[in-house]
């Protein structure tokens, strides 16, 4: 196994070469990315100068198409001609002040006549080139003059030539003053620039450089000598991007320029400072992934092989723990042996003495211990050439022979076995020997040896006579006889022997039985297939307060001082903690003996019967629920009998009251709460085993309705029950009795906490229907399948719950009320009727906050519109002149079953018991056409009536009656052949249906 674990410096040697490779991507990664900034910074250089050209061009363009159409103007040739006239005037003046809404870029309008002299301007701003105005020849052509600077503003002069209103009659010259910002508009967008890149305007005079800076958007102009720069003029033409020097700053730039007309360029520059910056910033980037990267690799490297490296030892831990196992067991069976078991070399040197037995043969001295000593000498010979015979022939794997010894002067005979014990590659590392003591054996063989001697000298004195040797044949063939007896019974008792060794080994192995040795101080000194696998280790020399816990550990202690004072034993069982575990355990304490006979310490033997334990409380608990249904089942059975006598009644009063509205009403809450107090008596039926699940279509919303409606009349006024049902659609599948009765429980515990806590508060039952997907199962940890449910909670503002109710509130019989008060049944068979409609229950709760449960129910694919009960009679129009016998113990039932059949014109026998309702039946035979027979009577069940009234008449139609459902008790009595039945309580209205039905 150590083989496999792998070596740190083979799993450094992977990561490095790994690293090596991944470097070596990165550099040709880093060559790219650098060589790639380059040339980004290059064309972005490049494509800003294209663009800003384009723009300078256009923008001169469309300026002097501007400038040739106010040249042309009326109003300026009117103001040249006849200036001191008030309306030429103002409509000049007009004009100048539309021009300046036009062109924001002027920043000054003056008017020159044609003799140079200035007659107009408009305001002291204008900084008029006073060089022009002495000049007497104005150039008759617009022209844009050198861009000058003035302060903080930059402007450049148009001069206009204006001409009368014959052409070419020049009149005079319009100068207008641009600001070169506002006219080239440098606003955000028109030039993308980018980042650390500064575009100049460029314009070249006779003995500077002026550059006007257009990258900020702010007015600043830089001039400089032609001696500042250096290796400028050499790349005025140039289409790449070149380095220049500047020597006023001793900066060095990286450069782009492109020329847009005479003079004037665009120059867009990048420090170079920066432009490496950009290329460090990549490389830097670069090299700080390339470091992230390679810690990732190295750390996932690192981490698989602790990871690969822990499973292999704990493998190997296992291994070893197994072979110390059944090192163990091998050591128990050895010891146990009647042999002497040896390791020994090729030149017959003892290794070790491998059992006890050989450990006290050999113990005194088995350093200098000497084979020739001890055998004789043809016997040493026969061992040391079956010693070498192993290593000549490598396939050899067994010797045995048999050897004579002396002992304490006495002579013994040996069978040595011999075999070679091999390591991984199937060298022979020792040999193991063992030797078993055949002496008795052997004087056996021996004693047979000697009477066949006689047998043989008296064959030959009977030779002589044949009366002697009948005689000796006769002995001969007893001896024989005897021998072959006793040769059997020896073979016998081997097999016996062998046999049995192996079921203890089998057994041994399999059981479990632990055992302990402790000695007077009850320190454990030995353990034999410890609980829960603990290793001895962890156990030897700990005490019992130390490795037990709980109620009975004094007892256990007590019990084992007992045992080492007085020598008792003692057995039972006991519950104890075992290294935190809870065992029950079958227990057998005794004293541990010396060989002097003096108690030396105490054994202890475990068996683990915690399974046992377990099952035999849950076979107290089915016996518990067995018990519990037999008497729900008795008890619905005869509520069901009450309730049949409280509707019948009630129905009987509904017809006599007729019309009274006012009354009815109370007649008809009272059969509806009948009815539901049968529905509650189904539930004990169906909990009793006794009664059918329903697995139908209904609308959760009319049986909350029907629920609150029942507890609104029953609870304290003080707390109020609010519906929010909000569920569209709200039809569920399933019984509508169990669910009825789920909710009935949880709205009867939410009463109960709010009573508890002060006794106002209010309940909320809310529904919705939410969508259960896989989200929704891992959020609420359950296993819902997907699809739609309705979503229903029941919510209190009562006392709430404590973290340890929390833990049991759906254990059966778990209750926090006091004894009378409940069963601890509610909660648990509202948790079983969730999920037997495949739904999901769960709940929060804070103490003296409140309680909310929450259920999540599947939708009907059948949408279940809510009932509207018909409360109009039917008419039923049973055949007339007919006359039934009715046979119930209940004197309620039969007197309401008799008014209402006579009502209808039905004449009516009763009888209280089967004995007397044969007697009736005997009487009237030829006159009753139905009879109706309750199943549970005194005297006589209903199963023996019918068969007498089958006997009476075989054809007469019989209705059975009972408290049961038809699929508990009365199934027998149907099968036998009833018409009818009917399940109590009943409705008057479904007697008749059945009785018409019948007759018919």
């Amino acid at each position: 196994m150590k083989n496999l674990i792998f070596n740190r410096s083979h799993i450094l040697k992977v990561i490095l070469f790994l690293d090596i490779i991944i470097l070596s991507i990165f550099l040709l990664i880093l060559f790219k990315q650098i060589d790639s900034v380059k040339k980004l910074q290059d064309n972005n250089m490049l494509n800003l100068l294209e663009h800003n050209k384009e723009f300078f061009k256009l923008k001169k363009e469309n300026f002097y198409k501007d400038l040739r159409f106010i040249s042309y103007l009326y109003t300026v040739n009117d103001f040249l001609e006849n200036s001191k006239n008030k309306d030429v005037r103002d409509r000049f003046f007009k004009k100048v002040k539309e021009i300046h809404e036009a062109y924001s870029e002027i920043n000054c309008i003056s008017v020159i006549d044609r003799n140079g002299k200035l007659i107009y301007s408009e305001n002291r701003e204008c900084l008029i080139d006073t060089n022009l105005l002495t000049n007497s020849t104005i150039e008759k052509e617009i022209k844009i003059s050198k861009i000058n600077t003035f302060g903080e503003k930059v402007l450049f002069d148009a001069y206009i030539p204006v001409f009368g209103k014959k052409r070419g009659n020049f009149i005079g010259t319009m100068l207008l003053q641009i600001d070169f910002y506002k006219f080239y508009s440098f606003e955000k967008g028109h030039f993308f620039p980018f980042k650390d890149v500064n575009t100049y305007f460029v314009n070249i005079e006779k003995d500077s450089l002026k550059f006007f800076q257009i990258t900020d958007y702010k007015p600043k102009v830089e001039s400089y000598g032609f001696d500042d720069f250096s290796n400028f003029f050499e790349n005025l033409n140039s289409t790449k991007s070149f380095d220049i020097y500047l020597k006023k700053y001793n900066k060095k730039l990286h450069s782009a320029i492109t020329k847009i007309d005479e003079n004037e360029y665009i120059l867009s520059c990048l420090d170079y400072k920066k432009f490496i910056g950009n290329i460090s910033k990549v490389v830097i980037y670069t090299i700080l992934f390339f470091i992230l990267t390679i810690s990732f690799v190295d750390m996932l490297l690192f981490s698989i092989y602790l990871l690969v490296n822990n499973f292999l030892y704990k493998k190997e831990v296992e291994t070893k723990r197994e072979i110390e196992k059944t090192k163990k067991y091998l050591e128990t069976i050895l010891n146990s042996a009647p042999l002497y078991i040896l390791d020994i070399t090729n030149d017959l040197k003892i290794n070790f003495l491998m059992n006890d037995s050989a450990k006290v043969f050999f113990s005194s001295d088995k350093n200098n211990f000497d084979f020739k000593n001890f055998l004789f000498k043809d016997d040493y010979m026969k061992l040391k050439d079956s010693v070498e015979k192993f290593f000549e022939d490598r396939d050899k794997n067994f010797d045995s022979f048999e050897v004579k010894v002396k002992i304490d002067l006495e002579e013994r005979y040996l069978t040595f076995l011999l075999s070679p014990i091999k390591d991984e590659n199937s060298e022979i590392i020792s040999i193991l020997l063992i030797m078993a003591d055949i002496t008795d054996l052997k004087n056996y063989q021996n004693d047979l040896e000697d009477k066949n001697k006689k047998l043989l000298f008296t064959l030959q004195q009977l030779e002589s006579t044949n009366e002697e040797l009948q005689t000796s044949e006769e002995e001969l063939v007893a001896t024989e006889e005897e021998l072959k007896f006793q040769i059997e019974e020896l073979e016998r008792k081997g097999k016996i022997l062998h046999e049995t060794e192996e079921r203890f080994r089998i057994a041994l192995k399999n059981s479990n039985i632990s055992v302990f040795l402790q000695d007077k101080d009850l320190k454990y000194v030995y353990g034999f297939n410890i609980p829960d696998n603990i290793p001895f280790e962890m156990v030897a020399d700990k005490t019992d307060d130390y490795l037990f816990k709980g109620k009975s550990v004094e007892k256990f202690i007590r019990m084992k001082n007992l045992s080492i004072v007085n020598g008792e034993k003692f057995s039972g069982e006991i519950e104890l903690i075992f290294f935190k575990t809870k065992h029950d355990f079958f227990y057998t304490i005794e004293p541990f003996y010396s060989k002097d006979g003096k108690i030396t310490g105490v054994l202890t033997a475990l068996q683990d019967i915690t399974e046992k334990v377990e099952m035999q409380k849950e076979l107290m608990q089915v016996f518990k629920l067995e018990a519990l249904g037999n008497l729900a089942g008795g008890i619905a059975h005869d509520f069901n009998n009450i309730l049949a006598g409280i509707i019948g009644n009630a129905e009987i009063l509904d017809m006599k009251l007729g019309e009274e509205k006012e009354f009815s009403k109370y007649v008809k809450s009272i059969i509806k709460i009948s009815e539901s107090a049968s529905k509650l008596t189904k539930q004990l039926l169906s909990f009793a085993r006794k009664g059918k699940y329903q697995n139908i279509d209904f609308s959760i919303h009319k049986t909350i309705n029907d629920v609150c409606e029942i507890l609104e009349r029953t609870i304290d006024r003080r707390i109020r029950i609010e519906q929010h049902l909000k569920a569209k659609p709200s039809s569920i599948k399933g019984d509508p009795s169990q669910i009825e009765t789920a909710l009935m429980n949880l709205i009867i515990n939410s009463k109960d906490a709010i009573m508890e806590k002060g006794g106002e508060g209010k309940i909320e039952i809310r529904t919705e229907t939410v969508i259960v997907d896989e989200n929704f199962n891992r959020f609420l940890n359950t296993k819902l399948e997907n699809g739609t449910y309705i979503h229903i909670s029941v919510s209190d503002d009562g006392i709430g719950m404590d973290e340890e109710t929390k833990k049991h509130i759906f254990e059966p019989f778990f209750t926090t009320k006091e004894v009378g008060k409940g069963t601890g049944l509610g909660l648990a068979s509202v948790y079983g009727t969730i999920k037997t409609h495949k739904g999901f229950i769960d709940f929060y709760s804070e103490r003296f906050k409140g309680t909310t449960f929450n259920i999540y129910l599947p939708l009907s694919s059948v949408i279940v519109e809510e009932e509207i009960l018909n409360e109009d009679k039917e008419i039923f129009n049973l055949p007339l002149n007919k006359t039934i016998l009715i046979i119930d113990d209940e004197e309620s039932i039969r007197n309401s079953c008799k008014e209402i059949l006579e009502r209808d014109g039905i004449k009516v026998l009763t009888a209280k018991d089967g004995v007397e309702g044969i007697n009736v039946l005997e009487k009237n035979k030829d006159e009753i056409s139905l009879v109706i027979l309750d199943m549970i009577m005194p005297k006589m069940s209903g199963k023996d009536t019918f068969i007498e009234i089958k006997k009476i008449d075989r054809n007469i139609p019989v209705i059975l009656c009972s408290g049961y459902s038809e699929e508990g008790e009365a199934e027998e009595i149907i099968n036998m052949g009833v018409d009818g039945f009917l399940q109590k309580p009943y409705r008057m209205k479904t007697l008749l249906e059945t009785i018409k039905k019948i007759l018919k």
